[in-house]
């Protein structure tokens, strides 16, 4: 585990930053060659930002850390689709919905292909994989349902699950808006954008339930 605030991206300048290795000794396993990644810290010219990445010497390659996070924690589970340890990160802000979560360095740059999410980093979260218990993601989960019923611009809302509970909302992207479905719903499908017979909404597209009884 290491502490203290920053993030994590690759060095974006050798001239105007230095990299060397995080003084806790923070290591993950590399999903590729089976060895261990050792925590590189980036300070930027003047000390105003810390980076933090994922270093594999065998393989000469760096994974990005997401940039917000103030530590890392191992967990015990490997990532299901390519092997890599799955790394705790642990952030004091809320700005970006959790204290912590799971990640692999691997996937959160470099995503499965097909992959469904919104955002710049791919997180445990938004996977779909069959079998994993941190893949708390919904397929389709980009893809808007409807306009936000309180938003004066009409932002769009998107499908969502909750992390713990796995129970399915809507959630505008832009304000608080939310609309809790059944818990009973044991999986959501987004259907074809056909108009609803009720109220004549087309802009965005329906749901299927299927319900867990």
């Amino acid at each position: 585990r290491f502490g203290g605030g920053g993030g994590g991206h690759p060095a974006p300048d050798a001239a105007a930053s230095t990299t060397v290795d995080d003084a806790s000794g923070f290591e993950s396993r590399c999903g590729a060659c089976g060895n261990h990644m050792r925590l590189r810290v980036t300070t930027t010219a003047g000390g105003a930002k810390r980076r933090y990445s994922l270093r594999c010497a065998t393989c000469d390659e760096s994974f990005a850390l997401p940039d917000f996070a103030d530590s890392f924690t191992n967990r015990s589970e490997q990532c299901l689709l390519c092997g890599f340890d799955v790394v705790q990160v642990v952030t004091t802000t809320t700005q970006n919905g959790h204290a912590a979560f799971p990640v692999c360095p691997h996937c959160l740059r470099k995503p499965p292909a097909g992959a469904s999410y919104r955002g710049s980093d791919f997180r445990c979260r938004d996977c779909v994989a069959d079998g994993c218990p941190l893949a708390t993601g919904v397929r389709g989960a980009e893809t808007p349902i409807c306009g936000c019923f309180a938003c004066a611009d009409d932002a769009p809302m998107f499908l969502t699950r909750h992390a713990a509970t796995g129970a399915h909302s809507v959630k505008c992207g832009k304000c608080a808006a939310v609309v809790y479905l059944p818990r009973a719903a044991a999986s959501v499908t987004i259907l074809d954008a056909d108009p609803c017979p009720r109220c004549s909404q087309t802009a965005g597209s329906g749901l299927g339930l299927g319900l867990g009884l």
